[in-house]
C-alpha cells in the first residue's frame, strides 16, 4: 500500500509479472503499468487497481476533461477464447469517476476486490454515485494499440463537473491474462489524463487547483498474481 507501489514475481520455468501504480500524471491522476509473460505450460495474471480522491479548491464549479488512455503490446499466437486458448492473451482496463459522498473509497475497494454484487465490480454509467465510466477489453491475437477511453460515453454524454470545493474519486483497474506463451506488455501506460482537446487555461487551473488526498483511501495497491488470476479475468470479460 502507497502511493507508488511496485511489485514482480517469477516462477522458474513458469513466467513472471510486474506492475506498478503511480501518481505521477498530470493533477497527480494516476498511471499503472504492467506485463504478464507465461511460459508454454503455464498461465499467469497481472491485476493493477488505483483508488484516489481529489478535492477542487476553486471557488466556481469546473468540468474535468478527462480521458483514459491504453498503450499496450501483445504477443500471442491465437485469440482469448474460453478460458483461454494456448498462446492466447487478455486485456482489459477500468476507469469510474465517482463521488465519495455516495459511494465511499472503502466501498469501492469492495467493489474492486470482491466484485461487491455489481456486475461490472467498480461501477458503471446510471448508477447512483457513478459520474463517468469508461472500459476496454481486447482478446484478439498479436497487436500493438494505442487507444482512448471516452470518459462520457454511456454516461449523461457531457464533461464530469464538480462544485466549488467538492470532491470526486477515481478507480482505476487493469488486469492481463496470458496463456501458454503469451505476452503482454503495458508498461507504457495505462493512464488517467486531461483531455488533448481541452482548454489550456482550464488544465492549468486544474493542474494548481486539484488537490490529491495525502493518504490514498483506503489506499492504492499493485496487487499481482501468478497462475490463477484467470479465474478472476474470465468472470470480469464477460462484462466489458
Amino acid at each position: 500500500m502507497g502511493e507508488a507501489p511496485n511489485s514482480s514475481g517469477s516462477l522458474p520455468g513458469l513466467g513472471s509479472v510486474t506492475g506498478s501504480v503511480a501518481f505521477d500524471g498530470p493533477a497527480a491522476l494516476p498511471v499503472i503499468r504492467g506485463t504478464s509473460f507465461s511460459s508454454t505450460n503455464s498461465r499467469n495474471g497481472s491485476n493493477a487497481w488505483a483508488i484516489q480522491t481529489y478535492t477542487w479548491t476553486g471557488d466556481t464549479a469546473v468540468d474535468i476533461p478527462l480521458v483514459g488512455t491504453l498503450d499496450f503490446l501483445r504477443t500471442a499466437s491465437a485469440p482469448w477464447t474460453g478460458n483461454g486458448a494456448p498462446g492466447g492473451a487478455v486485456i482489459g482496463v477500468f476507469i469510474s469517476l465517482f463521488d465519495p459522498s455516495i459511494i465511499t473509497p472503502a466501498d469501492m475497494w469492495d467493489r474492486i476486490f470482491f466484485f461487491g454484487g455489481d456486475a461490472e465490480g467498480i461501477g458503471h454509467c446510471g448508477e447512483a454515485g457513478i459520474g463517468a465510466h469508461g472500459s476496454y477489453g481486447d482478446e484478439s491475437a498479436n497487436s500493438s494499440v494505442d487507444i482512448s477511453i471516452d470518459m462520457t460515453i454511456g454516461c449523461s454524454g457531457n464533461p464530469y463537473s464538480v462544485a466549488a470545493g467538492g470532491s470526486f474519486g477515481v478507480a482505476m483497474v487493469q488486469q492481463m491474462i496470458t496463456n501458454r506463451g503469451a505476452l503482454l506488455d503495458a508498461s507504457n501506460t495505462f493512464e488517467l489524463t486531461f483531455a488533448p482537446n481541452a482548454d489550456p487555461a482550464l488544465v492549468d487551473a486544474l493542474v494548481d487547483g486539484l488537490q490529491p488526498a495525502s493518504v490514498p483511501e483506503p489506499g492504492s495497491l499493485a496487487l499481482l498474481v501468478l497462475g490463477l488470476a484467470g479465474l478472476c479475468a474470465r468472470r470480469r470479460r464477460s462484462h466489458v
